[in-house]
């Protein structure tokens, strides 16, 4: 019984040891600088007990990672010593060397600067501020206060305060603003909050507090962020809406000027094609590029080069070309290059799907290098400026998607909407080439790879009108670019004359009577020009008024005579498939 009583009044003596010594008032002011370091100043009346003990050490509001620097601490306006602990998660400063403190009260001055002491977040600069640590004295009061470098107009809901242990914060209920350090309700630098009652032992006050952005220097990364959440906010589809207008003006302003001007109606048909060229530079002239082999096919079996049969296998027909005279007479540059590489040394039989389409495709590749030595390709605008103004749009899209989203998925979309612009011009505006099914098919896969790459972009902020505008940009300027119309001066003159012809073309009825008078020559006459017809795209009406004029045996006839050994309703499909070049259904054939 006597060593339970005398343990109580041992208890009792050291708690009434421990209350006398608190802190009266602790005074933390932090300014933070344009650098996001955080300079404190705190001033701590402290009572100390008998036993000589004033306040031991301070915890500062940081971790043991974080770098402290320009520690300073005064006792009653004395330099007083000091050590700096580092330990798992806690920064300390101890006070004193061991030698006991006089009784009774005591002003601590501690000066810190902690850098980086500033979070910056997209919408907001966050300082999360431990005021007074924890495990410190008794506290009676405390008082904080908060200075930035510019002035800001502060709201009571910026401030989060809470009273407690570390990992056990409880929101409070007693923190009021403290009118002397804002000057309510105009703008101020500086915002503070203090205690109604008293922390106990081991409690201590920590407040969150935030302001607008851009008082403090943020580092790239966090700029990106702010520029991510700024344009989320509605300028993404005025940046883009904006772009794509002036890419609509341009084009515009292109069309007025050089496109698509509607050629002058020709006053009369002419009977021939334009001087010098052959069916093959009529087609690239007219089609702005596009070299058509059966064009060059045709125009070789007219011309007693090669001829055009047909074979069948089982139910399967192909078509077989075969070499007559390499050395035919008035055969033209692109031609005779043509037949070089259709039929090289040796090689006197081109079987159409069967034979190696590298060499067709060889072929095509020489007729087009003869006629741009010829300088076909001089006579109309090849529109690299209207390419130029695409690429620089989509430029533009990626670097609205940059700021308001991630590099790669920006890199992503400017890579997508390239391909966009390619499918679009090389695709979509050559029907000759492709047909409406394929096109169709190609448009509907880049929707789907739109749509795809749109729900994938919209988790982040500010793309919805980005990856749409990539897409409308990139296939509308490829559609642009290589489907408007725009010849040189020269190339303009010549297509007036190729146009007068193609009206000769479609035109030749019953008023051209000394034509149908002799089949033969009418006959040889629809060879002839059966080339240019089919470079015009106007075969299957050539074909169709010679059919209702003269005898078909005798055109039959004439066609084999020429090198065309088809029936003539087939001759347009076997020249269509000349065209396309089909590839073997089975490894017999």
């Amino acid at each position: 019984m006597k060593k339970l009583l005398t343990v109580i009044l041992f208890l009792v003596a050291a708690g009434a040891g421990w209350s006398q010594e608190r802190i009266e008032h602790f005074y933390s002011t932090v300014t933070i600088d344009q650098q996001g370091s955080a300079w404190a100043q705190e001033t701590m009346t402290a009572i100390a007990g008998p036993d000589g003990q004033g306040i031991r050490y301070r915890n500062l509001p940081v971790g043991g990672q974080v770098e402290v620097k320009d520690i300073s601490l005064q006792m009653d306006g004395k330099p007083y010593p000091f050590a700096v602990v580092k330990g798992p998660g806690f920064l300390r400063v101890e006070f004193g060397d061991g030698q006991p403190v006089a009784p009774g009260k005591h002003i601590y001055q501690l000066q810190y600067r902690i850098p980086g002491a500033v979070t910056s977040e997209p919408d907001r600069d966050l300082l999360d501020w431990n005021v007074t640590g924890h495990w410190l004295a008794p506290l009676k009061k405390v008082e904080y206060e908060l200075c930035l470098p510019q002035k800001t107009l502060w709201k009571h809901e910026q401030f989060i305060s809470y009273v407690g242990r570390p990992n056990n914060w409880d929101k409070p209920v007693f923190i009021e603003e403290d009118p002397s350090a804002k000057p309510a309700p105009k703008e101020a630098s500086c915002f503070g909050l203090e205690t109604e009652t008293p922390l106990t032992l081991g409690r201590g006050l920590r407040v969150v507090s935030w302001w607008k952005p851009g008082m403090v220097n943020a580092a790239p990364k966090v700029q990106w962020a702010r520029f991510k959440y700024r344009y989320a906010q509605g300028w993404v589809l005025a940046e883009v809406g904006l772009i794509l207008f002036l890419l609509g003006v341009f084009y515009y302003i292109s069309w007025r000027r050089v496109g698509r001007k509607p050629l002058a109606e020709p006053a009369q048909w002419r009977p021939t094609p334009p001087e010098g060229f052959s069916a093959g530079k009529v087609g690239y002239v007219s089609s702005q590029g596009n070299c058509s082999m059966a064009v060059y096919a045709s125009s070789l079996a007219v011309k007693g080069a090669l001829e055009i049969a047909q074979d069948k296998t089982g139910h399967i027909s192909y078509s077989v070309l075969h070499l007559k005279n390499k050395d035919a007479a008035f055969l033209s540059a692109d031609e005779r290059a043509v037949l070089m590489h259709l039929f090289p040394q040796g090689v006197s039989e081109f079987v159409v799907g069967l034979d190696n389409p590298y060499r067709w495709r060889g072929a095509q590749a020489a007729a087009c290098k003869s006629l741009k030595e010829q300088g076909a390709n001089q006579l109309f605008n090849r529109h690299f400026h209207y390419n130029a103004a695409t690429l620089c749009a989509l430029a533009l899209l990626a670097g609205v998607g940059a700021q308001c989203g991630e590099w790669l998925a920006a890199v992503l979309t400017a890579v997508f909407g390239g391909i966009c612009w390619i499918i679009g011009g090389y695709w979509w505006a050559v029907p000759c080439r492709y047909t409406t099914a394929k096109r169709v098919l190609v448009g509907a896969l880049v929707l789907a790879v739109a749509v795809f790459l749109g729900y994938m972009m919209c988790q982040a902020h500010g793309v919805y009108g980005w990856l749409p505008g990539m897409l409308v940009a990139g296939f509308a300027g490829g559609v642009f670019s290589y489907w408007i119309a725009s010849y040189t001066t020269q190339g303009r003159q010549i297509m007036e004359q190729i146009e007068s012809f193609k009206g000769y073309l479609l035109h030749i009825r019953s008023d051209r009577q000394p034509l149908w008078e002799q089949a033969h020559q009418a006959a040889q006459h629809f060879c002839d020009y059966l080339p240019y017809a089919c470079a015009l795209g106007v075969a299957e009406k050539w074909l169709e008024t010679f059919l209702l004029r003269i005898d078909k045996s005798v055109l039959q006839g004439v066609m084999r005579e020429r090198g065309l050994s088809v029936e003539p309703e087939q001759l347009l499909g076997v020249l269509k498939r000349l065209n396309r070049l089909p590839k073997p259904v089975s490894a017999e054939q």
